[in-house]
């Protein structure tokens, strides 16, 4: 009988076109992984990949059990994944990806309170751009993405769940130069170094190619900022304690607005709001664990307002 775990082995062998590289992945030794590769190709009785110095090279024999070995392995996980839906919330995994922004102001605290009521519940979370996010839901790599919706509202293949716009502010120290001045223009707020994740789409594009902001990369479009961040508290603390400018949504710097360690730059063009939300796989059916974590998505959104 052909072993699941010697199929995972070719098949992330195929992925990085490398036997250490794989191993360092699957956290086994490199050993172990040429073992199980082997005896797969004794069972099968072909040779799956051709070695070189330089790595592996997949054969026309190994192309066809890597496309079936795929398919064996997402069935399985599928197939435990259906188990665990029967056996409810004190079991199983909740994988979610949290896009820049969505991961503080929503992710954080719904997760808190999903644990804190299910503490048998194992959680996986991943982090990344607008775009890795909807790709990873696509795959079906993760169950539930949070994120940033507006570019991909009319995406088909998704099911949606608004969480509500939020206002996008700029804000500076309180001795920063726009500090206290009226009606500031992009122009002058770009001729300061800018805090906050990658940007893409539309928000990129109405940035100059090159700028004290940052700078537009000229491979993908995205506007890479003079601190590129997904973090926000250190997007925060580096507002707070230079010229840097915070960019990101009102309520994840209340706190520091409030404290009067942060003040808004008056811009004076009309503001900008982003439309955040969770999203799965339409048709496919969601974990009680998802379920419940939506629920508390929900829940934090009516929260922050």
């Amino acid at each position: 009988m052909i072993n699941l775990k010697s199929l995972q082995y070719a098949v992330v062998v195929a992925r990085h076109g490398h036997f250490g590289k794989a191993a360092e992945h699957l956290e086994v030794t490199q050993s172990a992984l040429s073992q199980g590769v082997a005896a797969l190709e004794r069972q099968l009785g072909v040779r799956l990949f051709d070695r070189d110095p330089g790595g592996v090279r997949v054969t026309a024999a190994g192309a066809l059990v890597i496309e079936r070995a795929e398919k064996l392995i997402a069935g399985a996980a599928d197939l435990r994944r259906e188990v665990d839906l029967l056996r409810g919330l004190e079991v199983g995994t909740l994988s979610v990806g949290a896009g820049p922004h969505a991961g503080d102001l929503f992710v954080a605290p719904a997760l808190a309170r999903v644990a804190a009521a299910h503490p048998g519940l194992q959680v996986r979370v991943s982090t990344g751009y607008f775009a890795e996010i909807f790709d990873s839901v696509l795959k079906a790599a993760v169950e539930v993405g949070v994120s940033d919706i507006a570019a991909w509202r009319t995406e088909s293949r998704l099911e949606f769940t608004s969480l509500g716009r939020h206002r996008i502010i700029l804000a500076c120290r309180p001795a920063h130069p726009l500090a206290g001045r009226p009606g500031v223009t992009f122009p002058q707020a770009w001729s300061f170094p800018l805090a906050a994740p990658l940007l893409t789409g539309a928000v990129a594009g109405a940035l100059p190619a090159r700028c004290a902001a940052g700078r537009r990369d000229e491979a993908t479009g995205h506007f890479v900022p003079a601190f590129c961040t997904e973090s926000v508290p250190l997007a925060l603390a580096v507002a707070r304690s230079s010229d840097a400018l915070f960019a990101g949504p009102v309520a994840l710097a209340r706190q520091d607005l409030d404290a009067g360690r942060l003040v808004e730059v008056d811009v004076s063009l009309a503001p900008i709001d982003l439309e955040y939300g969770a999203y799965t796989l339409k048709g496919r059916t969601l974990s009680p664990a998802a379920q419940r974590f939506i629920a508390s998505l929900k829940e934090v959104a009516k929260e922050v307002g």
